[in-house]
C-alpha cells in the first residue's frame, strides 16, 4: 500500500513539474540502412573538424556524431540534443549499411532495449537493459526533483548519472566546485536514499 502511495505521489510531482522536459525525451529513431543522403539536410556541427570516418552533424537541438571504423568494418552513429540527456545509438555494418545493434542511452549508460541484427537487418536478439531496475529513469527523474529539486533531465552541466551494474542502484553526482562534489545514492528498487554525501575529488567531475 505504501509504494501504491509512493507512486502516486511521484506521478502527481512528474505531471506537475516542467511537462516540456517530460515530454517528447526520446530521440529519433534511428534507420534500418545507413546513407550519407539521410543527414544531407543536416548542417557541419562547428565546434569540430570533421574528416572522411568522423563527422559532426547539428540540425535546431540535435547532434549527431558518425564515425566510420574501416578496421572493425562498422558505422557508429549516435544521436544526442542539447536539452536532455537522452540519446539513441546505431551500429551498421561499415561495406552494406544494414543495422547491426540499436538502442537508447540515458547520460552514457544503456536503457530500454538493446536490439540487435542479423546480415539482412532482421532482428535476431533483444536485451533489456532495464529489467534489473525497479525504478526506472523516468521514476528516478521524478524522485530526485521531488526530494532534491535536482533535474537530471535536461542537460544541466555538473550533474551526472551512473548506474551500478552490480546492484541495482543509481548513482547522482553534483559538481560543487573542483575540489568537491555531492553524491546521492538512490536504491533502484524502493526509491530509497542510500546516501547523500559531500566528497572530495582530486579532479572536477563533468
Amino acid at each position: 500500500m505504501k509504494r501504491i502511495f509512493f507512486l502516486i505521489s511521484l506521478l502527481i510531482v512528474g505531471i506537475s513539474y516542467g511537462q516540456d522536459t517530460i515530454n517528447n525525451l526520446k530521440p529519433s529513431k534511428m534507420r534500418e540502412h545507413f546513407l550519407d543522403d539521410n543527414y544531407k539536410d543536416w548542417e557541419p556541427d562547428p565546434r569540430y573538424v570533421n574528416s572522411t570516418y568522423t563527422i559532426h552533424l547539428i540540425r535546431g537541438d540535435k547532434r549527431i556524431w558518425i564515425s566510420k571504423v574501416r578496421q572493425t568494418n562498422e558505422i557508429y552513429v549516435e544521436e544526442t540534443n542539447v536539452i536532455n540527456r537522452y540519446s539513441s545509438i546505431a551500429v551498421y555494418d561499415y561495406n552494406t549499411k544494414v543495422i547491426k545493434i540499436s538502442g537508447e542511452k540515458f547520460y552514457n549508460f544503456l536503457i530500454g532495449k538493446k536490439k540487435t541484427y542479423d546480415q539482412y537487418g532482421r532482428l535476431i536478439k533483444e536485451e533489456d537493459f532495464n529489467k534489473p531496475y525497479k525504478i526506472g529513469v523516468r521514476e528516478l527523474a521524478e524522485i530526485v526533483k521531488e526530494r532534491y529539486n535536482i533535474d537530471i533531465i535536461k542537460n544541466i552541466q555538473g550533474i551526472y548519472v551512473y548506474r551500478n551494474y552490480k546492484k541495482p542502484i543509481y548513482t547522482i553526482t553534483i559538481t560543487i566546485d573542483y575540489s568537491q562534489y555531492r553524491e546521492i545514492r538512490i536504491d533502484a528498487t524502493t526509491g530509497k536514499t542510500i546516501s547523500d554525501k559531500i566528497k572530495d575529488s582530486d579532479f572536477p567531475l563533468e
